[in-house]
């Protein structure tokens, strides 16, 4: 480790051994003189990015974006699909929605209702009558 020097010493007054000291770590000072700042007294260091040939998110963006061409790709797939299913539906005469969570039969012997259940229409069931 260096030795303390004096304040008010000048570089003539340095032994070679101790201006062989200060050259070799001249450049470390300047780098962290120039290019590092204090920030509310907690040495925190700020970067300061170069102005470079390309953006510093170019990488991202540019994975991110195949990633969204990768997921439109499954859902053109997803919508084919769907639009052959439906017309496979149309053409056998078949014009139920299959995208109903439940479908209710209402009737009796002779005649029936059927219909799907749309969350908010449900009449207000009719209490049951306590068995006797």
């Amino acid at each position: 480790m260096a030795a303390a020097v004096p304040l008010g010493t000048t570089w003539e007054d340095l032994e070679d051994a101790a201006k062989k000291t200060v050259w070799d770590g001249y450049h470390r000072y300047l780098m962290a003189r120039e290019h590092t700042r204090r920030f509310l007294d907690t040495n925190n260091l700020i970067v300061d990015l170069d102005v470079g040939k390309a953006s510093a998110l170019e990488e991202f963006k540019r994975v991110h974006r195949a990633l969204d061409v990768l997921k439109e790709l499954q859902e053109q797939i997803r919508r084919r699909l769907e639009n052959i299913r439906r017309a496979d539906r149309l053409a056998a005469a078949d014009t139920s929605d299959p995208d109903v969570d439940s479908v209710v039969v209402i009737g009796d012997g002779d005649s029936s209702a059927v219909g799907p259940v749309v969350i908010g229409t449900r009449p207000t069931p009719t209490p049951m009558a306590p068995p006797p």
